[in-house]
C-alpha cells in the first residue's frame, strides 16, 4: 500500500517515485488546453486579418468605382464640348453658304 499523500502548507505533495507519471499527466493536460488556447487565438488572428482583407477590399471597390464615376463624367463633359464644337462649325457652315 503505498504511503499517504503529504501536504505542505495546504498543496498536495506527491512522493518522489510518482513524481514521472504525474508530471506526464500534468503535461498532457495542458498539452491539450494550451493548444487548444493557441490555436484558438491564431484562428482569432486569422479572422481579424480576413476581415481587414475584407475592408480593404471592400475599400479599393468604393474607390475604383468612384474612379469609374469620375471617368465617365469627365467623358460626358468631353462630349458636351464636342458637340457644342459641333454646333457652332454647323452654324458657321450654314451661315457661309
Amino acid at each position: 500500500m503505498p504511503p499517504a499523500p503529504l501536504t505542505f502548507k495546504g498543496y498536495f505533495q506527491w512522493e518522489q517515485p510518482w513524481h514521472a507519471q504525474i508530471y506526464r499527466c500534468w503535461e498532457q493536460c495542458n498539452a491539450g488546453k494550451f493548444g487548444d488556447l493557441l490555436s484558438k487565438a491564431g484562428g482569432d488572428a486569422m479572422k481579424a486579418e480576413n476581415e481587414k482583407g475584407l475592408v480593404k477590399e471592400k475599400e479599393s471597390e468604393k474607390a475604383e468605382k468612384e474612379k469609374e464615376k469620375a471617368e465617365k463624367e469627365a467623358m460626358l463633359e468631353r462630349m458636351a464640348s464636342i458637340e457644342s464644337l459641333l454646333r457652332v462649325v454647323t452654324k458657321n457652315l450654314q451661315s457661309s453658304s
